[in-house]
């Protein structure tokens, strides 16, 4: 009964059960059963993200596995407590528990436990951000559960393949594989892992930036957990819903839908869920210019990440806070945010994370006219993106390198960063970015009288901000277009661009 809860994500439910039953093993001295009870009471706190007291029933477990000479199930218990020490951020101790799991596997011939700690593997590689090279974990896991006939372990691989493909923004091909990993599930009876691929193919629609096909898809995947009674996965759609309502602008609608999404983690004990759902909602409200409010809303979110051994989380939430500060003019505060965040993804080496950091307290100087620090700080976290392979982060670099030639009066300079920051967007599909670049461009064709020029980049800026339904900045665009047409027809006006710090302009990238 415990496997079933534990199946249907009734975690709570799941430990009850598993300890009476370890209750009713220890009564007739069945040291087996017990151990197997406690192993998976170990992966129900895993779940419930109560990683400490995980760690602790699976090393115990693992004990009496030893005790009586079970090698294989103490190598499983090994590869939890991989899986617990993964959650904790300790990517090398979980690297060397998966090692040291697989050698066992490999020495006792199952193949099946050496596939999936290479799998596990290449899921520590992508925590890591290391993305290509976690891609080719999962194919040398996937040919061994291949070679054995192992359909489920496949199509995870193939599902993970396409995660990664994804984060390198090869969303196309990200696509494709959840597709054939979706074929997979659904042909030996898995609807709970095919409902997971139709929910990742609404993350990469949505980062497509089609957002109306990313509604329907998660829709799709809800109506299939809410069918097998997968309140986890129906709310992680939910979740996915209010990004896409978030995107499109609708921020109350967005609201409604992270706190429907809340409320379902909080009565699974899904705490991390809940969490991240807090976060999105202090997005919200600093999408809405209250700052204050989106402030207080990451520390919360920030606390229960913490409270649940999250770091990456927690600092994530420090960095949010950070950007909310330099909304609000508070640019030592925003600057201290940023070093607390980074000094927390370079605990766990997190290049990404540590990049955007630096990329942020780029944006804190910019905004205190610290323009030679701030380029500095720029230069530095596009190598760091670049040594990632985030082409996003190297983007926004470049554009906020522009912004600072510009506001310099370097016009040439800035039109070759802002150039450059705009072929990339264009390259990898953020329609914000590029639109960013073309308002930016435009501003400075219009101080150098160049109007005609100005005119073609504000007409592809509306463009771009009409697909992600940015009203506001198109209706900007389209009063300093009236603007420039007045004067061309009184050529005795002039027309000085007066654009806004470049900080503050909303960001959907």
């Amino acid at each position: 009964m415990g496997e079933v809860l534990e199946l249907l994500h009734r975690y709570p439910e799941a430990a009850q059960k598993f300890e009476a039953a370890k209750a009713a093993f220890d009564a007739i001295d069945d040291r087996l059963g017990a151990a197997q009870c406690t192993h998976s009471m170990g992966d129900v706190l895993r779940m419930l993200n109560r990683y400490d007291e995980a760690a602790q029933k699976l090393e115990e477990a693992k004990a009496t596995f030893d005790s009586i000479g079970n090698r294989l199930a103490a190598a499983h218990c090994t590869l939890s407590t991989a899986d617990v020490l993964r959650n904790l951020n300790r990517h090398e101790d979980a690297a060397q528990k998966c090692e040291e799991a697989r050698a066992t596997f490999e020495t006792l011939g199952y193949r099946r436990g050496a596939a999936q700690c290479t799998l596990r593997l290449g899921d520590g590689l992508g925590m890591l951000n290391r993305y290509d090279e976690a891609a080719h974990k999962y194919e040398e896991a996937k040919a061994i559960f291949d070679t054995i006939g192992d359909r489920h372990g496949a199509a995870q691989c193939t599902h993970r393949m396409g995660d990664m493909l994804g984060k390198l923004n090869r969303y196309d091909e990200a696509a494709q594989k959840y597709e054939e990993a979706k074929a997979m599930f659904e042909k030996m009876g898995d609807p709970r892992g095919a409902a997971l691929c139709t929910l990742s193919t609404g993350d990469v629609l949505q980062m497509l930036n089609r957002y109306k096909d990313a509604a329907q898809t998660y829709e799709e995947a809800k109506a299939t957990f809410d069918t097998i009674g997968n309140r986890r996965g129906a709310a992680q759609c939910m979740q996915g819903m209010g990004d896409v309502l978030r995107m499109l602008n609708r921020y109350e609608d967005a609201s409604q839908k992270y706190q429907e999404a809340k409320v379902t983690f909080n009565r699974l004990g899904f705490r991390l869920g809940a969490a991240q759902c807090t976060q999105r909602m202090g997005v919200v409200l600093g999408m809405l210019n209250r700052y204050d409010e989106a402030a207080q809303t990451y520390e919360e979110a920030k606390v229960t990440f913490e409270t649940i051994g999250d770091q990456r989380g927690a600092a994530q939430c420090t960095l949010s806070t950070a950007d909310a500060l330099r909304m609000l003019n508070r640019y030592d505060d925003a600057a201290q945010k940023c070093k607390e965040a980074k000094a927390t993804f370079d605990t766990f080496g997190d290049q990404l994370g540590a990049a955007q950091c630096t990329q942020k307290m780029g944006d804190v100087l910019r905004e205190q006219n610290c323009y030679e620090e701030a380029a500095h700080k720029y230069e530095e976290a596009m190598a760091m993106f670049d040594g990632v392979g985030y082409r996003l982060g190297v983007a926004q670099c470049m554009r906020g390198m522009g912004n600072m030639r510009r506001l310099l009066g370097e016009y040439d300079a800035a039109l070759e960063k802002l150039g450059n920051a705009k072929a990339t967007f264009e390259a990898i599909g953020a329609p914000y970015g590029v639109a960013s670049c073309c308002k930016f461009l435009a501003f400075i064709l219009m101080d150098e009288h160049r109007n005609a020029g100005a005119m073609v980049m504000l007409h592809q800026a509306i463009g771009r901000f009409s697909e992600i339904n940015l009203i506001s900045e198109v209706v900007d665009c389209r009063a300093l277009l009236d603007e420039m047409n007045a004067a061309n027809a009184s050529p005795e006006v002039d027309i000085v661009s007066s654009s806004p710090s470049p900080g503050m302009a909303v960001s959907t990238e």
